[in-house]
């Protein structure tokens, strides 16, 4: 078991082989690799302890995916009746497109942040649902051909090609910027539906979406979604909803936090164990 964990953290010797390009890893590579072998006592107390820190992990993991199966469990409680109006998307909000052609925001429209007039918001900021990522900007110009694809904070950005259906509400103090290509970009009315209700049954219809092995795995088109029907309920029930969730996300940031301070304190002893 020891070596499970010693493996993938050992400096082979590696032999050049001309007929593969570069250095090749071989049966005699790792005969001639020398490693180093603790009493078995230590060996496993090593074991011991990195098989306890996985195992918190897993189980923490385990915890998330129940976070994930209350907020769904809550939203088919209130919601799965049939006897709640349905809407399409298209009712509920009041922009919904994809971001300009690719020919229409080119590598070379990218300006330095100095001579800027308003960031891109690209893939990355949807799939990874953070503003602290390198950014790319365009100036006054190609903004005023672009204004169509406006973003401004409370807008929300779905992910629509590569990765499907990631989707980010633009937080409150982020600046106003553009979309790239690879976005769609979604303004709902606030009057009629909640953001955080829209983007919950979002994220689960898209889910359930790929699970049946639509096409919406390779491409999605504002058109299409816009004729997807949504349950209405009222307002208010949908942002005692939302309220909800918060705080099951609440709870889901802890646990995260959790797993990151473990994962790194096995990283650390890893190193030094095999380091």
């Amino acid at each position: 078991m020891r070596l499970y964990y010693y493996l993938p953290n050992v400096k082979w010797a590696r032999n050049s082989n001309r007929a593969v390009m570069g250095s090749t890893l071989n049966k005699k590579s790792i005969s001639d690799t020398i490693i180093a072998i603790p009493p078995l006592s230590i060996q496993l107390q090593i074991v011991s302890e990195l098989d306890q820190l996985n195992e918190l992990i897993s189980l923490k993991q385990q915890q998330l995916k129940e976070y994930d199966a209350l907020a769904q469990s809550i939203f088919y409680e209130m919601f799965g009746n049939s006897q709640i109006e349905k809407k399409r998307i298209d009712y509920c909000v009041s922009e919904m497109h994809i971001g300009p052609f690719g020919s229409a925001l080119k590598n070379d429209c990218f300006v330095d942040k100095d001579a800027s007039y308003c960031m891109v918001y690209e893939q990355q900021h949807a799939i990874k649902k953070t503003m602290s990522l390198p950014t790319r900007y365009v100036d006054k110009k190609k903004y005023e051909e672009l204004k169509r694809f406006t973003v401004i904070p409370g807008d929300i950005i779905m992910s629509c090609r590569g990765t499907i259906g990631e989707l980010y509400e633009i937080p409150q103090e982020a600046p106003m910027g553009i979309i790239h290509p690879s976005l769609m970009k979604i303004r709902i009315k606030r009057n009629i539906i909640d953001a955080s209700y829209f983007l919950f049954f979002m994220r689960d219809f898209i889910k359930e979406q790929q699970s049946n092995g639509a096409t919406i795995k390779m491409a999605i088109t504002a058109k299409a979604l816009s004729k997807e029907l949504i349950p209405l309920p009222p307002l208010t029930l949908q942002q005692s909803f939302a309220e909800r969730v918060r705080a099951i996300e609440r709870q889901k940031a802890l646990v995260k936090q959790s797993i990151a301070e473990v994962q790194t304190l096995l990283d650390s002893r890893m190193q030094e164990y095999f380091g």
